[in-house]
């Protein structure tokens, strides 16, 4: 077991992308964990005293601010690390969830296939066929703000990555050996599935999962951006940018520092879902 462990560690750090992207990931978790400890203020402290103060600036009570502060005067590294909590949360629940039930659709479409495929797959391709943003602010408009209806939204919107995938590999692999000899010994649909189909899924659906991660937070920002995301009282990197959009030419760093820390989390879930893809496809391994 320690000689795998350690074969797999250099199998990673052989790739320089996985590896930055997981140290990256790591930085963001252990931020988002430690908020309390790490945010030097509270996120919602407001002092109109301190308003809109520059990147490093120090404010007339001798409070320093890293990032600065935005028009209420609340310390913006203090709601960027809050922010983190959101977006990680928003990007695991939607992603594990949406996996769950596109891989249990497309794994469904793609073994009996017939009118349960054509059913499915239709569904799939008129909600691919709407614009996201319309899509998901008709939900929202409907289900109303708050972090548990964001990660419904973003999870009824993105299942449907997980079901085109799925159905795919699984249409593949209804044609392994294995799979003819499971169904010449009358193996039960169920079993199939379960015990021979969704075992062999499992390196496509971590790669789209990942990918899939770093989709739901940008999404979760755009939400909150447009003002359809969770409540006004919680920090989000998309409200931020929002909430600055009007001090651009003014207090830059009100919407560009929490636009880079988005940017900067959404290539890391590309860049671990690219290495991933690499690391657990045989076929890309030298």
């Amino acid at each position: 077991m320690r000689n795998s462990f350690s074969n797999t560690v250099k199998t990673i750090l052989k790739n320089p992308g996985l590896t930055i992207g997981l140290i990256v990931l790591g930085f963001f978790v252990l931020m988002a964990v430690f908020a309390p400890w790490l945010a030097p203020y509270p996120p919602d402290e407001m002092d109109l005293s301190r308003r809109l103060l520059a990147p490093g600036a120090i404010s007339k009570a001798g409070t320093y601010h890293l990032f600065g502060t935005d028009s209420l005067g609340c310390d913006l590294l203090s709601k960027t690390i809050y922010g983190a909590r959101v977006s990680l949360l928003v990007g695991c629940l939607g992603s594990v969830l949406a996996g769950i039930i596109g891989t249990a659709l497309g794994s469904i479409a793609g073994y009996f296939g017939g009118m349960t495929d054509e059913f499915i797959m239709r569904i799939v391709d008129v909600g691919l066929s709407i614009p996201f943003v319309l899509l998901a602010m008709t939900i929202s408009m409907v289900m109303g703000a708050g972090l548990l209806n964001v990660v419904i939204v973003l999870c009824l919107t993105g299942w449907m990555q997980f079901a085109r995938v799925t159905r795919g590999a699984v249409l593949k692999i209804k044609q392994e050996v294995f799979m003819e000899a499971a169904q010449a010994y009358q193996c039960p649909p169920g079993r199939i599935i379960f015990r021979h189909l969704i075992p062999n899924l499992v390196a496509p659906i971590i790669v789209i999962c990942s990918q899939q991660f770093g989709i739901m937070i940008y999404s979760e920002a755009t939400l909150s951006f447009l003002g359809f995301g969770v409540s006004i009282n919680t920090p989000t990197w998309g409200r931020m940018i929002s909430d600055g959009q009007s001090y651009i030419a003014s207090s830059w760093w009100i919407s560009t520092i929490p636009g880079i820390v988005l940017t900067a989390m959404v290539i890391t879930a590309f860049l671990i879902g690219d290495g991933l893809r690499d690391y657990l496809d045989p076929r890309l391994m030298n």
